[in-house]
């Protein structure tokens, strides 16, 4: 189990980044752009931009509120499913026990999982925008690229030649999982030489 506090600390990790466009209108927090460890999303995919955002979600003209909440959620999304993937589905998770202090003690590990899969909902949701746009265009007709970029290349013989962010992402779990849950020998028969 981990607690509300942990979870708010683990979602104000990482930050958006600042607008690079002069034409972005909204008035974005600090906060919200640099995040606590200084990281970016875009740091996990170039496509993890504020105007990329903008331009997929359902609301036309959202006010800076209303986009704030969307980025809230987009965070808070993959927290909880990092946590749950990395703690819950582990064979090794006790549901009783508290693991705020292994999560503060390893709060890099995730990192790496919360932005992979943030960037992974963001490339999602081009590929599912319905906003009929330049931009929506754009993303439709690039469908393929975006699903090499999320799930990378296998060559004819079924080799991943390049990692997807998917990879990454999994990889990025197992990373975490180990150093949480190390590996432990255990001895069946007390005559093991």
């Amino acid at each position: 189990m981990y607690s509300e506090e942990i979870i708010q600390s683990l979602t104000e990790r990482i930050g958006f980044g600042s607008p690079q466009e002069d034409s972005f209108t909204l008035t974005i927090s600090e906060a919200i752009q640099i995040g606590a460890s200084g990281r970016v999303f875009k740091s996990f995919h170039s496509l993890v931009t504020l105007e990329n955002i903008i331009a997929a979600v359902e609301n036309i003209n959202p006010t800076a509120v209303e986009f704030i909440a969307i980025l809230d959620e987009l965070k808070k999304g993959a927290v909880l499913e990092s946590l749950s993937l990395i703690l819950d589905s582990h064979e090794d998770y006790i549901n009783d026990d508290s693991y705020d202090a292994s999560i503060t003690q390893n709060i890099s590990l995730f990192d790496n999982v919360i932005g992979y899969k943030v960037a992974i909902m963001v490339i999602e949701m081009f590929m599912t925008t319905k906003r009929n746009n330049i931009v929506e265009r754009n993303a439709k007709l690039s469908v393929s690229n975006l699903k090499l970029e999320l799930e990378g290349y296998r060559n004819e013989t079924g080799f991943l030649v390049a990692k997807g962010l998917v990879h990454k992402f999994e990889n990025a779990i197992k990373t975490a999982q180990k150093k949480i849950f190390p590996f432990k020998i255990i001895v069946q028969d007390g005559n093991a030489w």
